[in-house]
């Protein structure tokens, strides 16, 4: 009974086709960023140039399949990618740092001052870390968020500042 095991793909527009993940690895917790780390086995006709996979603009995505059934799909980015030596002649491996889009929140410290409301603050927050509206995050907020004159980002971190102005005002997020 083959098709009730689960199985993993990785699919990414920086290559054509899916990865066959055998190994996955990392942390998920409420309230924080998720990081996998994850094994892929690609057949030597497998075109994957690590260069493409780490684009911040790259978008990625784990299947989990039973069968031809999609169960779940999580979808992030490829930020780390180190292609390995393998057993067999005609397959390589890869691992792979699999992570949210908004990992990239978490690069820099800053300290910047921001106006407006917090729905603004955080679009723009989110924008300048290469994040689409719709496609990596929404505000599907239904509270009145008054325009603030001053609201400062002191040497933290654009996910820091985001977790405090959201704890501020009530608002959840999940990735």
């Amino acid at each position: 009974m083959d098709d009730e095991k689960i199985r993993i793909r990785l699919i990414s527009n920086a290559f054509s086709g899916m990865l066959e993940v055998s190994s996955l690895r990392g942390i998920e917790a409420i309230g924080q960023l998720f990081d996998f780390s994850i094994d892929c086995v690609l057949e030597a006709s497998d075109q994957v140039e690590t260069g493409r996979l780490v684009d911040p603009r790259a978008r990625a995505g784990l299947l989990f399949l039973r069968g031809n059934e999609i169960l779940r799909v999580v979808w992030g980015r490829v930020v780390e990618a180190k292609q390995r030596l393998a057993i067999q002649e005609d397959q390589r491996d890869i691992t792979i740092r699999f992570v949210p889009r908004a990992w990239s929140t978490t690069i820099h410290e800053r300290t910047e001052a921001y106006v407006g409301s917090a729905p603004q603050i955080i679009a723009r927050v989110m924008k300048r870390a290469l994040l689409t509206p719709d496609a990596d995050f929404q505000l599907r907020l239904s509270g009145d968020y008054p325009e603030r004159e001053f609201v400062l980002q002191y040497h933290e971190t654009d996910l820091g500042f985001l977790q405090r102005l959201c704890e501020h005002w009530g608002i959840y997020f999940f990735f």
